[in-house]
């Protein structure tokens, strides 16, 4: 039999998330589903996949499964910020030819 490891998070647990593939500080603010939660980044609030989160509070249940201790390594990660972007300049468009809807007709 397969045995799950707990996967769960508390509010206010702080936590690293992964913000376009860079790791920043933010506390879980709610629990919305099963798997998501409300986090709380630079004063925002964002919507994160509990894959899109690692613990790093002293006394949460991640950190005591993976049994490692609090890593001092994610203090030396820059933190970038959340400026947007403009990506309509930068969108692709398909150039294939489209054929025009043909409509139900009712006789």
């Amino acid at each position: 039999s397969k045995s799950f490891s707990r996967r769960d998070l508390d509010i206010g647990d702080s936590v690293k998330a992964d913000v376009r593939g860079k790791w920043v500080t933010g506390v879980v603010r709610e629990k919305v589903g099963l798997v998501m939660y409300k986090v709380e980044i630079d004063g925002r609030i964002s919507i994160k996949h509990i894959d899109q989160l690692i613990a790093t509070s002293p006394t949460s249940p991640k950190s005591e499964i993976i049994g490692e201790e609090e890593d001092d390594e994610w203090d030396e990660l820059p933190v970038t910020s959340t400026t947007p972007v403009d990506h309509a300049s930068t969108l692709r468009k398909s150039r294939r030819e489209r054929r025009p809807v043909e409509r139900y007709q009712a006789g």
